[in-house]
């Protein structure tokens, strides 16, 4: 069951990430089906760890695509991915003290809100620049 819906007005139009975008939309509904399904603390734990690796793997392919291209806000975009990773971090701490369900849900509620916000305002502004200099 899907939690968090990928939709084409999330796409800015660069392949990979677009595709980055969907396989965090993916890891983030794994999350909850595994939360949904009973999946033992453990490997919810572990699992998370992978999610938070992934998506700092994403941040350094956009980052690394700001540098080639110079893009001019580069800087701020990057401590916008400097915070999320800071928040999850943290969120992953308290559900390791608290592994309830709640913590779970409000995690994954803050990533569903924070991918959907994030792409929709910071991503889709960089994507022009990205194809003006022949990214796509």
């Amino acid at each position: 069951m899907s939690l968090v819906a990928w939709s084409e007005d999330l796409t800015i139009g660069v392949a990979a990430v677009d595709a980055d975008h969907r396989k965090l939309f993916s890891l983030v509904n794994y999350l909850y089906d595994s939360m949904i399904a009973g999946k033992e603390t453990p490997v919810i734990d572990e699992f998370i760890d992978s999610l938070i690796i992934y998506t700092k793997q994403h941040f350094e392919r956009e980052e690394s695509l700001f540098e080639e291209t110079s893009y001019p806000d580069r800087l701020a975009h990057r401590q916008e991915h400097d915070a999320l990773i800071a928040q999850i971090t943290e969120a992953h701490k308290r559900y390791k003290s608290d592994a309830s369900a709640t913590q779970l849900l409000e995690m994954i509620g803050f990533l569903n809100k924070w991918m959907i916000e994030h792409i929709r305002k910071s991503d889709k502004k960089y994507a022009p620049h990205l194809k003006e200099r022949g990214i796509s």
